[in-house]
């Protein structure tokens, strides 16, 4: 029996173990993609333990959908009305608007995760602040109340499930792969193809199938095509002009919002490509080839030009946003 071989049954053992830790069976399954000489396996494990960078794609099964929950105010001459923790009408919001508050995507790295879900019973909720700019959003609809505090409210259960699912695809992985090696000494670099045709089959495929992710009465079905860009399909995007000038103006306006509430001075690449996108918007027919190079530059920039305290739900906004649109295109 060789090496690899008593590695694999090895996993399959621990993955079987509840209570068996998925970061040690995830370390020991990134030894094994170096000795299975397998790249894909190896950038998969190193994601999934070092947790995935802003602006790095994220496999759809760590996306999760949210209550976006608040804390109201309202002042008068005489007293001042709080209503603490109450449910915000996201539902009376633009898709794109309410898309940006009520997913989230899980970037970090699985002992995070698993240190989330070993502190509760599996019943108890997490909480992410969202950046007070984005109250605004509900100035119209939430009326004689201003919103002081407003976060996203996800579940244990919702974080066990992403676990669950790694196991789940990586317990098929593996077992495949005991399948396609067989038994003896192999000639890893004959069945290299062979390995990558597995992983796509299995682990690869977590990005390529639909998968329906739940948070009370609210449904989102994600589904990516194979080369794993996510499509966000609870509302078909249409490739009309006047859809996407409607996108353009949303992403333009986020922009805007942006800069003018968290006093971001933008660079001047990143202006121009905003006015480049704002032109196109004007139009009755938007250039398609312009209005995709300005995405392209937009999503690659955003990362850097926004401060610390709101990278991570801005950026992940703007990256629904632009996606949409690059679906269109």
């Amino acid at each position: 029996m060789n090496v690899s071989e008593t590695n694999i049954n090895q996993i399959i053992q621990d993955l079987i173990n509840e209570s068996s830790s998925l970061d040690n069976i995830l370390r020991s399954t990134k030894v094994l993609a170096y000795q299975l000489k397998n790249e894909n396996l190896k950038q998969w494990a190193e994601a999934e333990l070092s947790g995935y960078t802003i602006g790095t794609e994220v496999p759809n099964y760590r996306q999760i959908v949210c209550e976006v929950r608040g804390d109201l105010i309202q002042e008068s001459y005489t007293r001042v009305l709080q209503q603490r923790d109450q449910k915000l009408p996201t539902e009376s919001l633009s898709d794109q608007k309410r898309i940006l508050l009520t997913h989230h995507t899980t970037h970090e790295s699985i002992a995070e995760l698993e240190s989330h879900t070993n502190h509760s019973s599996g019943s108890g909720h997490l909480i992410m602040a969202l950046p007070y700019q984005f109250t605004s959003f509900f100035d119209n609809i939430i009326l004689n109340y201003s919103i002081e505090r407003m976060y996203k409210v996800f579940t244990i259960s919702q974080i066990v499930g992403i676990m669950s699912k790694i196991k789940s695809q990586l317990l098929t992985f593996l077992l495949e792969l005991n399948e396609e090696l067989g038994y003896g000494e192999v000639n890893l670099s004959a069945k290299s193809n062979d390995i990558d045709n597995v992983f796509r089959k299995t682990i690869g495929s977590i990005s390529g199938r639909n998968i329906s992710l739940t948070f009370g009465n609210e449904n989102i079905i994600s589904n990516s095509s194979d080369n794993a860009q996510t499509k966000n399909v609870i509302n078909q995007v249409s490739a009309s002009d006047h859809d996407l000038k409607l996108q353009l103006n949303e992403i333009i306006n986020t922009f805007n919002e942006i800069q003018k509430t968290n006093d971001i001075e933008l660079s001047r690449e990143v202006t121009l490509e905003v006015d480049r996108l704002s032109i196109q918007s004007e139009k009755s027919n938007p250039d398609r080839n312009i209005v995709a190079q300005s995405i392209d530059i937009l999503k690659s920039m955003t990362t850097s030009i926004l401060a610390n305290g709101v990278t991570d739900p801005v950026f992940i906004g703007l990256n629904n946003l632009i996606n949409v649109v690059k679906q269109g295109l």
